[in-house]
């Protein structure tokens, strides 16, 4: 059976850069798109992926929440989170909804193709907080291989520009509040409103 991947993602450059990343691995791999967080559960459910890759920072919503949705439709799918910031806060967030993974943009070439073969062949008997601490686990302790990085740096910079702009809006906001832990989240959400209003 070939493995079906939705990549849920804003940027239609780094949707394209993913797919071809993908498509280079494993042509016989069926790959779906959807751009916004109600595109993404919405089209999760018509297409009922064995894998979403998904950024949290989304029109109309983030990824954490379309997670929870396209999680309780369908159990058995795995989310791997793809994301500029890898911050403890957002990664304990990932975990609460049940993300298999969580990796970092600047990781995709390292990091993805191993947690998406991973998902593919963990049983999916195993339940799924057990499941999503094993890939985690094994992520994390898995050795890098050096995989060539994409052709444009550029294009990899533009198709993350606003991820950026939250990122930088998001720690103004915790530095103004006297960089008091815990409030990492919070703090990301208003950025995120302030950028994408």
């Amino acid at each position: 059976m070939k493995a079906k991947i939705l990549i849920i993602d804003d940027s239609g450059d780094f949707r394209a850069q993913v797919k071809d990343y993908l498509k280079m691995h494993d042509p016989a791999i069926e790959i779906f798109e959807a751009s916004t967080a109600e595109m993404g559960v919405a089209k999760a459910s018509c297409v009922r992926p064995d894998i979403v890759l998904m950024d949290i920072h989304l029109p109309h919503g983030n990824g954490l929440e379309a997670t929870k949705h396209i999680k309780e439709e369908n159990p058995d799918c795995d989310v791997i989170v793809l994301t500029m910031l890898d911050v403890e806060a957002f990664r304990q967030a990932a975990q609460n909804v049940a993300v298999t993974d969580f990796i970092g943009k600047s990781e995709i070439y390292e990091r993805l193709m191993p947690s998406i073969e991973r998902c593919l062949k963990i049983s999916k008997s195993t339940t799924q907080p057990e499941k999503g601490r094993l890939i985690m686990k094994l992520g994390s302790a898995s050795r890098r291989v050096a995989i060539p990085q994409p052709k444009s740096s550029a294009q990899q910079q533009s198709c993350c520009s606003r991820e950026e702009q939250v990122r930088k809006i998001a720690y103004e906001l915790y530095e103004k509040k006297g960089c008091q832990p815990g409030h990492e989240w919070e703090d990301w959400l208003e950025a995120e409103k302030l950028v994408f209003k």
